[in-house]
């Protein structure tokens, strides 16, 4: 072997290498703050009975903020100036710019577009208008998929707008949501983050993200 073509093999091979080391830092990173949100979703339910409401709309049917919007109460130090009761796409909130902290996946991109979007649907855990019954659900949170990495498919973090299960599940079958090549990078309810392979049975993924929900008890007459 000739020094010209070892030396662009080192080369190849280095190359190769740091795309890894970045492809693997960036899903670190995703790890990260898909888990910081969940800690926040799981800090919401704790303090408000339930998951937040995908969207929030005004009397006129409008949409006026996302969860993601709500949730930056949790998070004031990193936004103290978004005003999550006014609307999403309000003046003051769209001069800000960029977005929090907590939703970037790499801190150094200035880009006001957030790729963890929630898997919505009446069947979902998070959906618009009432909130699905924790306490009342047939499977534990931990089984529960809530929010996706769907990298550059993303959206403007405060703008309404998720992911409808169909959408997920057509994606999914084409192997074309998010930025890992292996699956999709969920988080669960219970805040745990994990990869969902594109092996998995399509019915099976289905299954992950919608929830059934057992019904009320009677109670029982005084005697």
């Amino acid at each position: 072997m000739s020094i010209h073509v070892r030396t662009m093999l080192i080369v190849l091979i280095a190359a190769f290498g740091c795309v890894g080391c970045a492809r693997h830092d960036s899903q670190q990173q995703a790890h990260m703050t898909l888990s910081t949100i969940g800690k926040a979703l799981v800090f919401y339910r704790s303090q408000m009975g339930a998951f937040p409401p995908t969207i929030i709309r005004d009397s006129d049917g409008e949409a006026r903020q996302s969860w993601r919007g709500l949730l930056i109460y949790h998070f004031e130090s990193d936004s103290p100036r978004f005003n999550s009761r006014g609307a999403w796409n309000a003046p003051e909130n769209l001069s800000l710019g960029g977005q929090p902290l907590v939703y970037y996946c790499d801190r150094k991109a200035k880009t006001n577009k957030t790729r963890y979007l929630a898997v919505t649907g009446d069947d979902c855990l998070m959906r618009e208008g009432r909130p699905a019954p924790v306490h009342r659900l047939t499977a534990p949170l931990s089984e529960i998929g809530i929010v996706v990495d769907v990298g550059e498919q993303g959206i403007p973090w405060s703008q309404p707008g998720d992911l409808s299960l169909d959408e997920l599940l057509e994606r999914f079958e084409k192997r074309s949501l998010g930025p890992h090549s292996e699956g999709v990078l969920t988080l669960f309810a219970d805040s745990s983050v994990r990869m969902v392979p594109y092996s998995t049975p399509i019915e099976q993924v289905r299954r992950m993200f919608t929830v059934e929900v057992k019904p009320r008890e009677k109670r029982r007459k005084a005697t």
